[in-house]
Order: C-alpha cells, then structure tokens, then sequence
C-alpha cells in the first residue's frame, strides 16, 4: 500500500506485479529483450508502460484508491532520483560506511 505521495506516482500492487511476471513468461518468441517499468495504473504515474506488443499486460491497479490514506499532498517529482530519498547520496552513504567504513574523497 502507497505510504508517501511518492507512491502514489510509483506503486505497484501485488496483482500487478504478478500480472507482470505472467506477461514476460507468456511473451511472443519475437519480444527477444524489453526494458519496462512495472508500475500499476496510477493517475500520477510518470513511467510510461510498456508498449502490448513487447509485454501484453494492462495493470489493473491504482494507488490513487489509497491516496486518502497518504500523508502530505506534495507530488511527485518525475525529474527526482528513481528511488525518492533512498537513493539520494545522504542516505546511501550512512550504509556504505557503516558496512565498508568507506569514505568518499570530496572533489577539489
């Protein structure tokens, strides 16, 4: 379930997940390599889908059904990291050190 407003742009359900997978184990011999995004039917979806002809799946699903649930109105940002603040350097860097003890040499 969508827990920030991020999610209502990214989500995607369980059903649509497994809709996905069924999709790219059904594909036709002639869909050899596809990059999609799996992403449910959200109104504020960024992500284009694929198109039928590569993986012939229309997800059922929309985070903006829980979106009454989702704290903050602030959209989401298309031009954003991917991952919203998990993938900001912030973030990352507390797990690297803390894993490797690295520490990233700062540009002159």
């Amino acid at each position: 379930m969508p827990t920030e407003p991020r999610h209502l742009a990214t989500w995607l359900s369980p059903r649509d997940a497994v809709g996905y997978i069924r999709a790219a184990l059904a594909a036709p011999s002639s869909t050899r390599f596809v990059t999609a995004y799996a992403v449910s039917g959200n109104t504020r979806r960024f992500w284009e889908l694929p198109a039928t002809s590569e993986l012939a799946y229309t997800p059922v699903d929309d985070a903006e059904t829980h979106a009454a649930g989702v704290p903050g109105d602030l959209p989401a940002d298309p031009a954003g990291v991917q991952a919203g603040h998990y993938a900001e350097p912030a973030f990352t860097l507390q797990h690297l050190r803390r894993r490797t003890g690295f520490t990233p040499s700062t540009p002159d």
